[in-house]
């Protein structure tokens, strides 16, 4: 008896680490269970409950997942279940990796576990959660491969990251920093050749990244449903912008419906929020969301006309909109949203699907909500800016202390390196100031900082003993 209790302490003694993420990510899905929701969730949600509906303006490979864990657990929580457990479980894998003191793993794992602005955006259920915590579970099953080579590692490693790409396109870029770093530890040639061939190998295995996610999304959707131009609303809303600072209308008309083709310089002016493009869902614009007739080619270039014709416009217009990303100015749009999109007619499409749909623990959500919308308001936490700063700072420091981080040093790369390019698109596109879409540079910009901090400490603590011993 004496042996087997023995043994079942050494256990829990030797796995505590591993329970404790779990139990923090039960933690997390108890309070937002089922998952809070906005229209676009619910709208993935109603895609589910009719597959045979399934389109592109939400990703499908999102919804084909949702469908398989649907049959687990009958229920929008099912997401919501996967999005907490990945990520815990990549904090777990990079804490054991980083960390050797169980004590000191335990407290990576708390810190970043409950970081609050991503903790309490994985409660709810967006695309923009799938991607951030498919790309966290791709980079810890990377490093993980180089220290034991298990190659399983690296094909999970894989599945996760063109996942995390497929459900947001944007985060294709994220696939250049990895493919990089993945070459390097397997290709085992002298160094110049393994620069020639990486160089060689990662604009095609980019391009081939490309294809299987763009495949993954399309491949198995009705013609009818794809969306051909969503895209483009983006665009449409940089020009909106710059018509409100040239004070003429510049969109081209056929953006346009027929009301909206009637609307003045001063409704544009009304209807313009430089943080947000919701107006484009107003019934101004013309049906194109699922129709072919949409000429995408002759917008794009009818977009770079204009914006070669007004640059100063666009560059006001992008500065703008970057400034309010960055938290420099207000409002920080959706940095939370604890709450389950309900339509208020029964005509409206998304009736059926979320009208049964509750919170089941309402009173831990309300305590969430508050600390969530304290931290808000008077702490730099949802700050984009802030995080940027500590990227950049890292970047400085992981070059002057190059040869005492030692293998860290490439892992440092990778992970600040995927954090800045997966950001720098939405200088350019990007057309409203969403915190969520700064979510995975947050989380590159935290997740190694205390492993800097130790080795810095170690160093030169080292350094002022040897000095005393002398």
């Amino acid at each position: 008896m004496r042996e087997d209790f023995v043994l079942s302490n050494n256990i829990l003694l030797k796995y505590f680490d591993l329970f404790l993420s779990f139990a923090l990510a039960v933690g997390g899905i108890y309070i937002f269970y089922p998952g809070a929701m906005s229209g676009d969730s619910v709208g993935q949600w109603w895609q589910v409950l009719n597959p045979e509906r399934i389109g592109t303006w939400y990703p499908p490979s999102m919804v084909y997942l949702w469908i398989v864990l649907d049959k687990i657990t009958h229920g929008p929580q099912g997401m919501l279940i996967f999005h907490f457990m990945i990520y815990n479980l990549s904090i777990y894998i990079l804490a054991n990796l980083f960390h050797e003191k169980l004590i000191n793993r335990c407290c990576y794992i708390v810190v970043f576990c409950l970081f609050p602005p991503i903790f309490f955006l994985n409660g709810v259920i967006w695309k923009d959660i799938s991607m951030l915590v498919s790309i966290a579970m791709s980079l810890s099953l990377l490093l993980k491969f180089e220290s034991n080579g298990k190659i399983i590692l690296l094909i999970l490693s894989v599945c996760f990251l063109l996942f995390g790409a497929a459900v947001r396109h944007n985060a294709i870029v994220c696939v250049i920093p990895y493919i990089v770093y993945a070459l390097w530890i397997l290709i085992k040639v002298e160094r110049r050749k393994k620069i020639l061939l990486i160089a060689l190998l990662v604009p095609v295995l980019f391009f081939a990244s490309i294809k299987l996610t763009h495949f993954a999304n399309h491949h198995f959707v009705k013609e009818g449903n794809i969306a051909y131009q969503m895209e483009n609303s983006a665009f449409i809303w940089d020009l909106w912008g710059m018509s409100v600072e040239l004070e003429q209308n510049i969109i081209p008309r056929y953006v346009f419906n027929k009301q909206g083709k009637k609307l003045s310089i001063d409704q544009l002016k009304e209807y313009y929020l430089p943080y947000t493009a919701s107006v484009l869902w107003r019934p101004y614009l013309s049906p194109v969301r699922w129709q072919k007739s949409f000429p995408d080619k002759k917008f794009k270039r009818d977009f770079i006309d204009l914006v070669i014709q007004y640059p100063a416009a666009y560059f006001t217009v992008r500065s703008r909109i970057v400034l309010y990303m960055l938290g420099i100015k207000k409002p920080v749009m959706l940095a939370f949203l604890f709450n389950i999109y309900k339509p208020e007619t029964e005509e409206h499409w998304l009736y059926e699907s979320s009208k049964d749909l509750d919170f089941f623990n309402k009173d831990a959500l309300y305590s969430a909500k508050k600390i969530a919308y304290y931290l808000l308001t008077r702490t730099p936490l949802y700050l984009v800016w802030v995080y940027f700063v500590l990227l950049l700072l890292q970047f400085v420091f992981i070059f002057l202390y190059k040869r005492v981080l030692g293998k860290y040093f490439g892992q440092y790369l990778l992970i600040l390196s995927t954090g800045l390019i997966y950001w720098l698109p939405y200088t350019v596109i990007s057309a409203s100031a969403d915190f969520r879409y700064s979510n995975l540079t947050i989380f590159c910009s935290i997740i190694m900082l205390p492993l800097l901090i130790q080795t810095i400490y170690s160093f030169h603590k080292s350094k002022g003993d040897n000095f005393k011993t002398v």
